[in-house]
């Protein structure tokens, strides 16, 4: 008895639309990949940053929303320490700096000693650029580019928005923080030179992205997942 040449048809339609199904699947999963690859990469290297009296305040990074600097204010040292608990065996506090410079920046604002502003971007702890974004899209709002040394990610008083996992710890000398200008972006020179002599030494065959460091004497080493 010969085959009914209908049902073969419907069979090999049908066989060919599963066929189709999972080349289609196949190439959504492999556009979601892709994509989400992409998107990694392209976050390496961003941050999200804490507020501090309402302010968006950028520690040796930038927003990667569009502002314009409108004001800056200048400080020493003998005005950043000058508070309890800043100083822990002659070495800086570095949060007890920001807050203090922030304080400094809003006490100006508020006796009209310097233009509104809507956060702080810092490099060194001592010189802060007031900022005002020039949009009100809030999407971007807390994100930031951090600086780059010796082709690594410096994450400084923020958290990466990549994941990330932490492979190591580093730490400077009582000695290396005293003797040097005290500034961060000394102590993340430091931290961070610290790290490749570490690494070289210790684990030459392992690989890292960075470092995020909320002391000035003390940094975690982090790998991008």
């Amino acid at each position: 008895m010969g085959r009914n040449p209908k049902s073969q048809t419907s069979r090999e339609k049908l066989k060919n639309l599963n066929i189709m199904k999972k080349i289609v699947f196949f190439l959504l999963i492999s556009l979601l990949t892709f994509n989400l690859l992409k998107s990694q990469e392209e976050n390496k290297g961003l941050s999200t940053v804490n507020k501090i009296k309402f302010k968006e305040v950028y520690v040796y990074s930038e927003p990667i929303r569009s502002y314009e600097i409108v004001d800056e204010v200048y400080s020493v040292a003998s005005q950043l320490l000058t508070a309890t608990s800043q100083v822990i065996e002659d070495i800086p506090n570095m949060k007890s700096m920001i807050d203090n410079l922030v304080s400094l920046c809003i006490t100006k604002e508020q006796k009209g000693k310097v233009k509104n502003f809507d956060g702080i971007i810092t490099y060194d702890g001592y010189i802060a650029y007031l900022i005002k974004f020039k949009d009100e899209n809030t999407e971007k709002s807390g994100l930031g580019r951090v600086k780059k040394l010796y082709n690594k990610d410096i994450y400084v008083m923020c958290e990466p928005l990549v994941s990330y996992e932490i492979i190591g710890e580093v730490s400077a000398t009582k000695e290396q923080i005293t003797s040097a200008d005290q500034s961060i972006d000394t102590f993340m020179k430091i931290l961070i030179e610290n790290t490749i002599k570490s690494m070289n030494v210790y684990y030459p065959d392992l690989t890292y992205d960075g470092i995020i460091a909320n002391d000035c004497n003390k940094a975690f080493i982090i790998k991008y997942k």
